[in-house]
């Protein structure tokens, strides 16, 4: 038994010294970082999808609760969240 999904995240390839160097599939996205709200009760998922989002080059917050979430989202917008959906209370 477990999960499985998909995280589509755009980035570019680069082969040259700058390799290491996060970077963003296009311009929009390499003017302003954007930030990204991940949800998840298991603290190992989310230090992992905050150490992608942190070699990728995007802001993040990390919360640990779908009720604390709520109360992020609605004292400010992020352009994207990534959501456990089997969490205690409410899910995703």
């Amino acid at each position: 038994k477990g999960s499985t999904f998909i995280v589509s995240i755009p980035v570019q390839i680069s082969e040259d010294e700058r390799a290491d160097e996060p970077a963003a599939a296009n311009a929009s996205l390499q003017q302003k970082p954007q930030q990204v709200l991940v949800v998840d009760d298991n603290k190992s998922v989310g230090d992992a999808f905050a150490a992608l989002l942190d070699k990728l080059g995007y802001q993040h917050e990390l919360c640990d609760s779908p009720e604390r979430a709520l109360q992020k989202l609605l004292r400010r917008p992020y352009d994207a969240l990534l959501l456990d959906l089997q969490m205690p209370g409410i899910d995703g």
